[in-house]
């Protein structure tokens, strides 16, 4: 939990680690599924609870998901760090799994699944966020962004700089 003095805000960031959840043919996109679907429902509220929730008491909860984790992060207000520590506990221990919210994320998943292309060595997804990405294992492709070289900046010279405020011209009346 980070705090931010200047701004009465506070950030809270981890992980839950959960053993590996297999991608195969009988489980297929099953992390991203488990992902989108924690915060549908809760034991104590629906979905549309939650979401009210937090439009009255503003904090900001999300999760992600990889190959051994689900990863949670959150920001509020200082004020209400209780009440979004108890949220994002609620949506992490005690998720539902509602039907109607799985008929909802289910289409967005499948139209997702649709722009993966599977090859041999792996395959290239086509998501509407970014362009056409490939994937292989035997040859990897780097999609890192290259860093742009420091420019580096001169030091002045040490006969160089401001001149002393009596150096110079003298000024004439009402000249700053």
């Amino acid at each position: 939990m980070i705090g931010n003095h200047d701004f009465p805000t506070v950030y809270i960031m981890g992980y839950i680690e959960t053993g590996r959840l297999v991608e195969n043919a009988e489980n297929p996109g099953i992390r991203i599924f488990t992902n989108s679907m924690l915060a549908r429902g809760t034991a104590k509220h629906t979905y549309e609870e939650l979401l009210e929730e937090r439009s009255f008491i503003p904090y900001q909860f999300d999760v992600s998901q990889s190959w051994n984790k689900i990863v949670f992060a959150g920001y509020s207000l200082t004020q209400d760090v209780d009440k979004m520590l108890r949220g994002t506990f609620e949506i992490l221990s005690e998720p539902t799994f509602p039907e109607e919210e799985m008929d909802k994320v289910r289409p967005r998943l499948i139209s997702n699944a649709k722009n993966f292309k599977k090859t041999e060595t792996g395959g290239s997804c086509l998501p509407g966020c970014h362009i056409k990405k490939d994937y292989d294992r035997d040859n990897p492709v780097d999609y890192s962004i290259p860093r742009l070289p420091k420019k580096a900046v001169p030091k002045p010279k040490a006969d160089e700089g401001a001149k002393p405020a009596d150096a110079g011209e003298e000024k004439k009346a009402g000249e700053r």
